[in-house]
Formats: C-alpha cells, sequence, structure tokens
C-alpha cells in the first residue's frame, strides 16, 4: 500500500473517532475525492486496522459511522504550528476585546498540551515560542469594547438550555437605560459583538450590543421554544457586517486600478462578480445594513462607484460631506467665510447647528432692511417689520410672486409670536431661519426651469421621468405647498384649511415613472428644527389624537405595527406618521391617479439634533440603536418604496448636475444664503 493511501486511512480514522455524529458514504467520498467503491473499502480497512465502527442515530436515513476504539489516539500528533495558530486566534479575540473567549481558546491550547509526553513538549515549546515570535498581528484602529466578566458564558447557557434573560441597556443613540427581558438564539461577531434575540413585544430577532448590556441574568425557572425556523447564518446573511434591515440590492463597480484587489474580497457570500471590457469588476448581491456598507466603502475612495441602489449612494454622499463640513470646519479660522466673495459668514463650530445657522441668516441679512422694534433688535436673523418679503428669493417677491401663490390657494404664512410676526399669516415670516419660508424659496423659483423639479425627484429615486401639473379649485403648478389632499384634510371632510390646524404636506409633487405609473412625493422640509420629549398622548388634546389617527394606523397597509400607536405621540414621529396616513389615503382613493406614495423628510446634514435624538421612550426601547431615519425604516412593511430622508444638498447637487448654467441664480442665492 502507497504511504499516501495509509496516510488517507490515518486521517479517516481521525475523523471517524473524531465526529459525534459519524461520517456518511457520501462524506468520505467529498472529503476523499472517491469514488463510492473506494469510500465503502477505505471503511472497511479503518474497521479492520482500528476497530469495530458503530452506527449513529440521524435523521437523514443515511448510515452514520463512528469509530469507538481509542487507538487512535496513539496516532494523532500536535505540530507546532497548530498551536501558533490557537495562540494567533487568542490574540486576534483578546484585541477585539473578547477576552473570554479568547481565556476559554488559550484553556483548550493547554488541555491539548496535557495530553503530550514530556519529551515532545518541550520541543514544540521551543519551536511555538520561536513561531510566535516570528508572527505577530498587525495594530488595527476599532472598537474594543470590555464586556461584563463572564457575560459570553451566561449566554452561552441561557442559548443551549433556552432559558429567557434579563438584562440592563444602554441605547447608544438615546442614552438612556432600560431593562430588557429577551429569548437568547445565538451570537454574532463582527467589529463588534452582539446577541441575537427576541422579546414578547418584538417576535423578530434583533440585535444587542454587548457592550451595551450589563447586570444579565438567566431566569432559572422560565424556558422557551425556539422557532425551528430561525437559522442564524441566514439571518446573518441578511446583513452587510451585522446591522439588521430590509435587504437591498446591491451592484457596485470598481475601476480597473482597484479591480484585481476588489477580486480577492468576499463582500457578501452570496456575492457575484463579473470582468468588465474596460478592466472594471462589477459586483453584485443583496444585503442591509446600509451604513455599514458606506463606512466599508470610505476606504476604496473613487476607486469604486456604487451603481445600485441609489439609497446607497445618497447616504455615502451624505457622510461625506458631513466629514468635509465637520473637518473643513476646523481648517477655517472664525472669521473666514463659507463661501466666497462675501458670502453669510459663520464661525466653525461653537454652538448649536441652530445656533449656527441662525448666525448665518443675521450675516445674510446684513444687506437687507435692519429692524427697529425691540424684537428684532434683540434677534438679528430678523427682518424689520413691513419688510417680510426680503425673505424670498428675489423672483418671488412682487404681486404675482409667492404671496398670490399663497392668497390663491388660501393657504396661511407660518408665523410665530416669539419673532413678533403680526400679519396674521398673510405675510411671510420675518424668521429668516424658518423651514417655510427654506422649502419656498428652494421649490418655486424652480417650477419655471425645465427639468428643474424632476431632477429633484431623482435625487430620492431615479426611475423618476418626469413631473405632473396639479391642477386643484382653479389652479395649476407642479409644486404644491401645505397641501392636504384633494378634497379635505385627514382630520375630516370639515376640515379643509391649508397650512393650519391640519396634517399639511410643506411640499407635494407628483412624478410619473415607468409602467405609466405615478408616484406621489410628501415632502416634510426641515431647516434649523429640533425637538425634546414631550408627550402629545397626554390629556383631552391626547385623546382626541387618538380618535382621530388610531383606527387608522391600525388599518395601515404602509405600517407593520411593531409597535403601538402611542409610541408615535412625540415629535418628529408624530409628523412622520400623520404624513404617511394621509399618503395611505391617497393610493387607496387614487387622488390623482396616483398607484404609491412616499413620504420624504428633507433636512440639512449637519442638523444632528433632528437625525439622531430619539424623543419617544418607547420608541427609543424597542430601537435602541437606531436614529430617526433608522426607527421610521424599522416600522414600515416597504421602507424603501414608502419613505427617505434626504438633505438639501443632496436635492441641490442633484438639479445643478442636471440643470447647469440655468439655475447658476438660483444656485448662488443658496449657497450664499444656506450653504446648500
Amino acid at each position: 500500500m502507497r504511504y499516501e493511501q495509509v496516510a488517507n486511512l490515518v486521517r479517516l480514522a481521525v475523523r471517524l473517532q473524531g465526529t459525534l455524529g459519524g461520517l456518511t458514504l457520501d462524506d468520505i467520498e467529498d472529503a476523499f475525492s472517491v469514488s463510492r467503491r473506494t469510500a465503502e473499502r477505505m471503511r472497511d480497512a479503518v474497521a479492520a486496522a482500528f476497530g469495530p465502527l458503530e452506527l449513529v442515530d440521524s435523521d437523514d436515513r443515511k448510515h452514520h459511522w463512528r469509530l469507538r476504539s481509542d487507538a487512535v489516539r496513539r496516532l494523532v500528533a500536535v505540530s507546532p504550528q497548530e498551536l501558533a495558530e490557537l495562540e494567533s486566534a487568542a490574540s486576534a479575540l483578546e484585541r477585539a476585546g473578547l477576552e473570554e473567549r479568547a481565556a476559554t481558546l488559550r484553556e483548550f491550547a493547554t488541555t491539548v498540551r496535557a495530553t503530550l509526553r514530556t519529551d515532545s513538549l518541550a520541543r514544540i515549546e521551543s519551536e511555538l515560542e520561536a513561531l510566535v515570535q516570528a508572527e505577530g498581528l498587525a495594530m488595527r484602529a476599532g472598537p474594543r469594547a470590555r464586556l461584563d466578566t463572564g457575560l459570553l458564558s451566561r449566554l452561552r447557557e441561557a442559548i443551549t438550555t433556552r432559558r429567557l434573560v434579563e438584562f440592563r441597556y444602554f441605547a447608544q443613540a438615546t442614552g438612556l437605560h432600560s431593562r430588557q427581558r429577551v429569548r437568547p438564539l445565538g451570537l454574532l461577531y463582527g467589529n463588534r459583538a452582539f446577541l441575537v434575540a427576541s422579546s414578547d413585544w418584538r417576535e423578530e430577532p434583533r440585535l444587542w450590543r454587548l457592550a451595551n448590556v450589563s447586570d444579565l441574568r438567566i431566569i432559572s425557572d422560565e424556558t422557551f421554544e425556539r422557532d425551528p425556523e430561525f437559522d442564524l447564518e441566514r439571518y446573518a446573511k441578511r446583513s452587510f457586517g451585522t446591522f439588521q434591515e430590509e435587504p437591498v440590492g446591491v451592484v457596485l463597480r470598481f475601476d480597473a486600478a482597484a479591480a484585481r484587489d476588489a477580486s480577492t474580497f468576499t463582500f457578501h457570500p452570496d456575492q457575484s462578480t463579473e470582468s468588465n471590457d474596460d478592466g472594471s469588476l462589477t459586483v453584485r448581491f443583496e444585503a442591509g445594513g446600509i451604513d455599514e456598507m458606506c463606512w466599508h466603502l470610505f476606504t476604496w475612495g473613487e476607486s469604486v462607484t456604487i451603481e445600485e441602489p441609489l439609497r446607497l449612494r445618497r447616504r455615502l454622499a451624505e457622510m461625506s460631506a458631513r466629514l468635509a463640513a465637520h473637518h473643513g470646519g476646523q481648517l477655517r479660522s472664525m472669521n473666514e467665510t463659507t463661501t466666497s466673495g462675501g458670502a453669510a459668514s459663520v464661525p466653525a463650530g461653537a454652538g448649536s447647528f441652530g445656533q449656527r445657522e441662525r448666525r448665518r441668516q443675521a450675516a445674510f441679512r446684513k444687506g437687507l432692511t435692519t429692524p427697529t422694534d425691540p424684537v428684532g433688535l434683540k434677534h438679528d436673523y430678523l427682518l424689520a417689520l413691513g419688510c417680510e418679503e426680503e425673505n424670498l428669493f428675489p423672483t418671488l417677491r412682487g404681486e404675482n410672486g409667492a404671496l398670490r401663490y399663497f392668497a390663491e390657494r388660501n393657504i396661511k404664512w407660518w408665523q410665530a409670536r416669539v419673532s413678533g410676526d403680526a400679519s396674521d399669516g398673510k405675510r411671510p415670516t420675518r424668521n429668516m431661519a424658518s423651514s417655510q419660508i427654506a422649502c419656498v424659496n428652494f421649490l418655486l423659483p424652480l417650477v419655471d426651469i425645465p427639468g428643474a423639479l424632476t431632477a429633484v425627484l431623482k435625487a430620492i429615486d431615479d426611475d423618476v421621468t418626469g413631473v405632473v401639473d396639479i391642477e386643484h379649485e382653479g389652479t395649476s403648478s407642479p409644486v404644491e405647498l401645505e397641501w392636504i389632499g384633494l378634497d379635505h384634510a385627514l382630520e375630516g371632510p370639515g376640515v379643509k384649511s391649508r397650512g393650519a390646524n391640519s396634517t399639511s404636506v410643506d411640499a407635494f409633487m407628483v412624478a410619473e415613472t415607468p409602467g405609466e405609473r405615478r408616484r406621489a412625493y410628501l415632502m416634510e422640509w426641515k431647516y434649523v428644527e429640533e425637538y425634546r420629549t414631550e408627550d402629545k398622548g397626554r390629556g383631552p388634546q391626547g385623546e382626541t389624537r387618538r380618535k382621530r389617527y388610531a383606527r387608522l394606523y391600525e388599518k395601515s397597509p404602509s405600517f407593520n405595527r411593531k409597535v403601538p400607536f402611542d409610541a408615535w405621540l412625540f415629535e418628529p414621529f408624530y409628523q412622520i406618521l400623520r404624513l404617511r396616513l394621509l399618503a395611505d389615503r391617497m393610493v387607496r382613493n387614487h387622488e390623482l391617479g396616483v398607484t404609491d406614495a412616499k413620504v420624504v423628510v428633507v433636512v440639512p446634514e449637519g442638523n444632528r439634533a433632528y437625525r439622531e435624538r430619539v424623543t419617544s421612550p418607547p420608541l427609543a426601547m424597542a430601537f435602541p440603536d437606531r436614529k430617526v431615519s433608522g426607527i421610521v425604516e424599522e416600522t414600515l412593511v416597504h421602507p424603501n418604496h414608502e419613505y427617505a430622508s434626504v438633505s438639501q444638498s443632496n436635492l441641490a447637487d442633484s438639479v445643478r448636475s442636471r440643470c447647469g448654467d440655468e439655475t447658476s441664480i438660483w444656485s448662488a442665492y443658496h449657497r450664499d444664503r444656506y450653504g446648500w
């Protein structure tokens, strides 16, 4: 018998003794690349040389054999290289902050050493020391969270015994602590370690960051039935990294210079790749975890192009813009202007986003009429009384401008007593930091520029082919402001006022899409807004809100109802809820012929208070690691089709790139006044 055949028989014997479930003939064929007849001979040869084989019970109707004899143990040799690999793996776990797992691996290495003879151990130890000194782990920046001592072992015990656990959890997005009671299903390790678990208030498994878990205890008298359909590997494959979101189709194209390097990467276990004629490489896969994709794609710089989805491209652009603004601002001196040519001067850093933007508006006001009243003198971002039209883009001023647009539609302008507004909604506010003014100045001037409004919507959905004129009660425009729907507001047939005491859409457009379909866009336009925790479900007004909207929420085809209605009664979630319910009504009634509708929150990248502060305690508890947009997406049946969040900068860049010189005056005004 040749040496190779002997070696294969020894390897098979080791495998037959080392597996509890035994091996089938199929396993032997695959492991040694042999025919069925050869696999049978190898099995019989092992039985003759090392002792009888036993049949192991299985569910697949195949014979599984296992070697009962201990004779193989005398033939198994441990090499220095194998022990070195154990030490390298332990060091990698230690650097990732998983000391408990590292200790378990080193304990196993010690157990392996204990089975060796003294002379063999002395020889191996000397070679092992040389190997460990010759190999190392590159230092890499990354999270190294400290886990509670014994946390992993307690979780493993709970997972294997199917017992509930209770722990204290710190929500990163809100800074709040809560007590959680969950059914542990598994552990996932990426850049960070996560527990996968379900709970009474959310049957679908979700992730809990282990670094934020403390005071964990196993509830010894409560067990649970594990869902036989749940598969941890399949669950992990849904995402790029560890963040769980609805999977989307991703198409990445790496240029010729990076193609060879990219071809060696596994971006997703189920990816497909295609080499293109120009030397570039296309990678396709389906996964959730948009933010984690962006973090990775940053490392590829300009060598990668995101071909699909638009949502991923937009998110990466937003992150890049925020980073550029943050680090660029640090390079500018306190007196340097944000744009050239004498544009509004905003000191870098200093104060909240709202404070910085009000200073920006105050600087822009220097060329306009100076107020003389006490309120105007106190707040330098307010215009002089009687000069409110100066708040509008130049072409929107005058009797045929925005004032006429609002009057023809019986829309009231937003007013604030703290700003000293005194026109009873008949004229614009004097507050230059008004989001309504920012919305009017952005969209209405684009009505007269061919293709400009289409460019706005293509920044949200690339399949938009055009914008439809909305004809209503004697008016016609591709943009409607403070829109409440065709016949009446969401609040009932008796409510028809736009811009006050009803659910009104800041900006409303209807787009044409392929297949002769129409999509409505309900835009909530934000500028310096930020919200604190204020429960709108309290008192008589809270009861009125429940009567108006709770039934609509329960019947809505858009919401998955992972959270109860009352969780939404906190701004800005309350606004988004009502817009989504209005969108449902439009689709249900085919208003203006729409077949689908999307709620879009337009908010600056820099307004982190709006984007990141979770004001609803129930939502913060249900989705502790999500920010505002992430929470909204978690609660929708089809988030990609029903909701989007985008910045004014993204919309403006789309208009500039598609419409060119025709928008030069509009573009300069917005860069100078708003910085987008």
